[in-house]
C-alpha cells in the first residue's frame, strides 16, 4: 500500500509501482475494504448523532423532571454546565440488563471516588432509554467526564446550560451538535 501511496504521490501510475496484476488486484480490494469500513463508521458515527438529538433527558426521581425539550426546567438543577453521561451499551450495542447494572454501580463509584453527587436520568428516545447519570461542572472537569466515558465504551456526551445542549465526541471532545434546551428540539445545529 506504501508503494501505491507513492506512486499516487508522485504522479506515477499505481501499476507502475506495484508490478504484478495479482499484487494490485488484491491492493484494489484492500483499499476498498477500507473505504467500506471508512464508509460504515462515518455512516455509524451519522446515525448515533442522529439517535442522541432525538434524545429526552428526564431526571429518574422526578420522571416530569425534563431537562431538554419544550417542558426543560429551569433553572436547570444540578447548576450548569452540566453533563450527562451513561455507562450502559457501550459503543451503541445493546447489553444486558445484569451487565448494565453492573457497568452503572462502576460508573457511580468512580464519580462517587471524585466527589461528585450525580443525580440519577433516563436519557434516550422511542424504545432506546439509558441510564445515566448528571454532574456539574464544578463537581467534574470535561476531560475527567469524557475519560469516564472513554473507559465505559461511550460515543458522545451531553452538556447542559441553561439555553443549550451539546453532543461532544468522547474521542476528540469535539461539539458534533448543539441545539436549545427548552426548544422543541427540531433545530439541532451541526458543529463543525
Amino acid at each position: 500500500m506504501k508503494q501505491a501511496r507513492d506512486a499516487v504521490t508522485e504522479g506515477r501510475p499505481v501499476q507502475e509501482a506495484v508490478g504484478d496484476p495479482r499484487r494490485l488486484t488484491a491492493l484494489l480490494a484492500e483499499l476498498r475494504a477500507v473505504a467500506d469500513r471508512a464508509r460504515e463508521l462515518a455512516d455509524s458515527e451519522a446515525g448515533l448523532l442522529e439517535a442522541f438529538e432525538r434524545s429526552r433527558i428526564t431526571l429518574s426521581d422526578a420522571p416530569e423532571g425534563e431537562l431538554i425539550g419544550a417542558g426543560a426546567l429551569t433553572p436547570l438543577p444540578a447548576g450548569t454546565p452540566a453533563f450527562v453521561l451513561t455507562a450502559e451499551n457501550p459503543g451503541g450495542v445493546r447489553s444486558s440488563r445484569a451487565d448494565n447494572d453492573r457497568r452503572t454501580a462502576e460508573l457511580e463509584a468512580l464519580l462517587r471516588e471524585r466527589g461528585a453527587h450525580p443525580r440519577h436520568v433516563m436519557a434516550g428516545s422511542g424504545q432506546w432509554r439509558e441510564r445515566g447519570c448528571l454532574i456539574p461542572s464544578s463537581q467534574l472537569s470535561l476531560d475527567d467526564v469524557l475519560a469516564l466515558a472513554a473507559r465505559f465504551g461511550q460515543h458522545s456526551v451531553f452538556r447542559l446550560t441553561e439555553a443549550t445542549v451539546e453532543i461532544i465526541r468522547v474521542a476528540d471532545g469535539v461539539t458534533l451538535s448543539r441545539r436549545p434546551r427548552r426548544s422543541g428540539g427540531t433545530d439541532a445545529a451541526h458543529c463543525p
